[in-house]
């Protein structure tokens, strides 16, 4: 019987090896990303994102463990699909700073604007709105506002109050529509604002996955247990 060749007997080893790790590392991504979705995904909180659309959990993929390329390290990838995520994830109690990038100021959705989930219904150009007014609030605040009136009687009722003058109309009658709840706020326009990240990434996600990938890696047989 011809003896092993040691090179190849190595090689076999390592390739187990390698093959336990991959399922240690998979394993333990799973539980990340479930942990992400299910406790910082969910609703909003300190460390948690309030679920509007669901976009963004949707987005969250796992890519398998995988061998880098020129080396022996394992390692899997959990990422966000979406573009505005960078802005929700980061270190513990930093801010991002948000600023317009086409328009002149960043338009935020008021509480008529936006359906029961918290989405903005539509921008302030979208034209689903009738004619719309900006005023400032007596905070100083720049809101654009539009009628409680129906679709129908928008028109009617914009020539009525301007004398066919487009959509110029006083600001003593903003003030009494806006008392008698015919005038809604729908954006207050700022030129910036900050956000705050809440999920760190480190502290949330790596840091709590430690104890549960020595687990998987002894559960798979590469360290002794206890």
């Amino acid at each position: 019987m011809a003896p092993k060749d040691p090179i190849t007997s190595l090689q076999k080893i390592e390739q187990a090896i390698i093959a336990k790790a991959i399922q240690a590392v998979n394993a333990t991504g799973k539980k990340i990303e479930e942990k992400l979705l299910r406790k910082h995904m969910s609703g909003p909180g300190d460390n948690s994102l309030a679920k509007r659309t669901g976009t963004a959990a949707r987005s969250i993929h796992l890519e398998p463990a995988a061998v880098e390329a020129g080396g022996t390290l394992v390692a899997a990838k959990l990422y966000a699909g979406v573009i505005y995520a960078k802005v929700h994830f980061g270190p513990r109690g930093s801010e991002v700073t948000i600023t317009p990038v086409k328009a002149k100021m960043l338009a935020i959705p008021l509480a008529a604007a936006k359906t029961g989930a918290g989405v903005a219904r539509g921008g302030p150009t979208s034209g689903i709105w009738g004619p719309t007014k900006c005023f400032r609030s007596k905070a100083g605040n720049l809101i654009i506002w539009g009628y409680k009136t129906g679709r129908a009687d928008m028109g009617t009722r914009q020539k009525t109050v301007t004398g066919g003058q487009g959509n110029a109309v006083s600001l003593s009658y903003a003030k009494k529509a806006m008392e008698e709840g015919e005038l809604i706020p729908l954006f207050v326009l700022k030129d910036s604002v900050v956000i705050k990240r809440r999920i760190d990434p480190k502290v949330d996600l790596a840091q709590w996955a430690k104890p549960i990938l020595a687990g998987e890696i002894k559960k798979a047989g590469l360290l002794k247990a206890g």
